[in-house]
């Protein structure tokens, strides 16, 4: 839920309704559900095969991919073939990716540099970039400060044109 904040509720999405996320503006995107609603939440094998059978989940996800949209992997990241899948091979007339900022962030402890290395490398071979931080001290609760300290530039890049002359006005007009 540390995401929901910086987006509009109705740019959040976590269930099978990804036919209405708009072709305009930022949107958070939670694919295999979120805790908001923990029917939505996909952990077992039997989840992931509905899931990825779903022919109007499969759409979504090459729309996603063939757009040229900031897309950011958090949690398990692209470690799950079905995601490398439809990122990378040629389904259902899907063009080549037309997307250059595709993000994976993954952690890692100190003692992992050289797995964390030669991930960048794969990453880097499949046009991803990884972003790493470490688990050295807080384990994947790192991650809510990772995301905390990146809030100004998220705030900046999600809040709509509009939200941002309104900011701007209010300290125009600030005393």
């Amino acid at each position: 839920k540390i995401l929901d904040k910086y987006f509009q509720p109705e740019l959040v999405f976590f269930d099978l309704e990804h036919k209405k996320w708009p072709d305009f503006g930022p949107a958070l995107v939670k694919i295999h559900g979120s805790i908001v609603d923990t029917t939505t939440l996909v952990f077992t094998t039997a989840q992931y095969l509905t899931r990825y059978s779903n022919s109007d989940f499969k759409k979504f996800l090459h729309s996603i991919f063939k757009s040229d949209k900031t897309i950011l992997f958090i949690g398990y990241g692209v470690g799950e073939f079905e995601l490398l899948e439809y990122m990378l091979s040629p389904m259902d007339q899907m063009d080549t990716l037309k997307s250059n900022e595709i993000y994976v962030l993954n952690p890692y402890f100190s003692y992992e540099e050289v797995i964390k290395e030669n991930m960048d490398l794969y990453y880097g071979s499949i046009n991803i970039e990884q972003i790493a931080y470490s688990r050295d001290d807080k384990d994947y609760k790192q991650l809510a400060s990772v995301l905390q300290s990146w809030q100004k530039v998220i705030e900046e890049r999600t809040t709509l044109q509009s939200g941002r002359l309104n900011i701007i006005d209010d300290c125009l007009n600030s005393p």
